[in-house]
Parts: C-alpha cells; sequence; structure tokens
C-alpha cells in the first residue's frame, strides 16, 4: 500500500514529527510504501494563486495514495497553519476526498491536542474522507521524548504503531 503522511509543522525540533517517524517507521515494517509531505521541502503559494511544481507533485502523491496520515501540533486551541496551507492546495474537489486519513495530534498540554483533532476531523469530513475514527492524541509531548528525541512513552508507541496497523485494515475497504 501507498502511505502519504503530512506533517504538520514546520519546526527543525518538532515533537510532531518525532511521533509522526514512529507511525512511518511502523508503516515501512508492514511493508507499506511511505512519503512524508514536510512543509519545510514544500514550496507551496496561496492556493487562489499560481499553482507550483509541488503542489501538482502532492496532489498526485496524494491521489495516488492508499492510506494519508495527517499530523499536526496544536496552535491556539487548533491545528497548525502549515497543514492548512498544504490540504488547501490539494485542490477542489480534493485529492483527499474518498481516502482513509488518520490523525495524529501531538501538544504540550497534559490535554494533548484535542480541539486541533476536533478540528482537522471536520475538514475531513467536509472533504469527504473516510476519516478513522481512532486518533492519536499525544498530550504532555515535552515528558514523552528524551533529549534525543527517542520515545521513552511504551503505551504512547503502542497507540501510534497501533494507527499504522489500523489504517492498513482500514483502507482496505475502500
Amino acid at each position: 500500500m501507498k502511505v502519504v503522511t503530512i506533517l504538520g509543522s514546520a519546526s527543525s525540533h518538532s515533537n510532531t514529527k518525532k511521533a509522526l517517524t514512529v507511525v512511518e517507521n511502523k508503516f515501512a515494517d508492514l511493508g507499506a510504501e511511505v512519503t512524508q509531505l514536510n512543509p519545510l521541502d514544500l514550496k507551496l503559494n496561496n492556493p487562489a494563486t499560481t499553482e507550483t511544481e509541488d503542489t501538482k507533485r502532492i496532489t498526485q502523491l496524494v491521489r495516488d495514495a492508499d492510506v494519508v496520515i495527517m499530523a499536526t501540533p496544536e496552535y491556539h486551541g487548533s491545528y497548525s497553519s502549515v497543514i492548512k496551507l498544504i490540504i488547501d492546495n490539494l485542490g477542489y474537489p480534493s485529492a483527499l476526498c474518498g481516502k482513509a486519513v488518520g490523525m495524529v495530534g501531538v501538544a504540550a498540554s497534559p490535554f494533548g491536542a484535542l480541539k486541533a483533532l476536533e478540528h482537522l476531523n471536520s475538514i475531513t469530513t467536509h472533504l469527504g474522507c473516510h476519516t478513522y475514527p481512532k486518533m492519536v492524541n499525544v498530550a504532555s509531548c515535552y515528558k514523552v521524548f528524551d533529549q534525543t528525541g527517542a520515545l521513552n512513552d511504551e503505551s504512547l508507541r503502542e497507540r501510534l504503531e497501533a494507527l499504522a496497523e489500523g489504517m492498513l485494515d482500514y483502507a482496505s475497504k475502500f
């Protein structure tokens, strides 16, 4: 299966990227082909302006994908602007329409990224995605990764890896 992950963080020390890497590694272990869309590597314009080569490339990658995973930090009670920019550059009707989509939300708060996941879920519903109901909410992110960036919470590792396993089965239904 082809998996596209969308990183919703432009931080070079992103805890969101650390969590997403656990999911990506599990997909790879399961034999999936994984491509990450990292906003630091993309040149995207406001979607109302000229389409870039990256816009064309990421739209085709998403169209060809069996699974899409969106990972976002929670900023001020919602998802990040860079994940919204990527979503908006996937056109309308969106290349996400009809895709099996899973989500990871990451926040420093002990409550995690509940609002970001809730808001992102409303977008995927509007776009006609098949959103996997078992989202992963990473709370207290500064406590679950050590100084080297390694995940030190086994329960969280199990949930992140279960997202990859569950998404492959979920996507096979569509």
